[in-house]
């Protein structure tokens, strides 16, 4: 094994297994390449683009604990979700689900078990959102991805409740049109726009409309005058 500090940094493997790295060192020892097991693990953890062994060690353990995350989401595991992300809070950021935008993304996305959100999976995903997992995490994911099967409405309206966009409401009604689900949508939306927003659309237009009326009509007293 070359563990020359000048070459390029190796890639770790998928999902790195610490005891192997620790076994690597002990090569290097056994070889009389490195004169402790300490000067072994550093020489390791470069070899991987890592200025330390804790370095590395940390970074392993933190893939462990994504997969058992992962895990724990696909079997609707929320008492060992929560353990997992009380212990470590920065796995509500583990790069999991679509385009590794997070956790909840996966949790809404419902793929695994390919099912209507159930209950055990609905708990899990406010629990996340309330205890540090980002509604809007990768661009609002998680109703983007809630949204691509209409049969997850009741996910994509304990999302919704969490104040995603309205405009992301509308974008995901359009995607799901046609189904059951575009009603659904369409009465949240209503229920979320604020008062400004009726302001705006209902009361603003009449500004532009009222001018034009009066413009128009003085234009066409004009004409019958002179016509006269």
């Amino acid at each position: 094994m070359s563990t020359d500090p000048q070459a390029a940094p190796r890639p770790l493997r998928d999902r790195p297994n610490l005891r192997h790295l620790k076994d690597q060192a002990k090569d290097l020892v056994k070889a009389g390449a490195a004169k402790s097991i300490t000067d072994a693990q550093f020489q390791i953890a470069r070899l991987y683009g890592f200025p330390s062994w804790p370095k590395l060690k940390a970074y392993v353990d933190s893939l462990d604990e994504i997969g058992q995350l992962e895990q724990a989401i696909d079997t609707n595991d929320l008492a060992r979700v929560k353990n997992l992300m009380i212990r470590n809070p920065e796995l509500h950021r583990a790069p999991l689900g679509y385009s590794k935008n997070g956790p909840l993304t996966w949790v809404a996305e419902c793929r695994v078990p390919w099912e209507p959100p159930s209950p055990a999976r609905l708990a899990m995903a406010k629990w996340m959102i309330e205890n540090g997992s980002d509604v809007h995490q990768g661009g609002d994911g998680p109703l983007m991805r809630a949204a691509l099967k209409g049969n997850r409405i009741p996910m994509m309206e304990l999302l919704v409740s969490y104040e995603v966009s309205p405009y992301l409401v509308r974008l995901a009604h359009r995607r799901i049109l046609g189904s059951a689900a575009a009603y659904t949508i369409a009465r949240l939306l209503s229920l979320i726009l604020p008062l400004a927003a009726l302001l705006l659309f209902l009361v603003v237009p009449l500004f532009n409309i009222f001018p034009f009326s009066l413009d128009r009509q003085f234009r066409a007293s004009s004409a019958v005058g002179r016509s006269r």
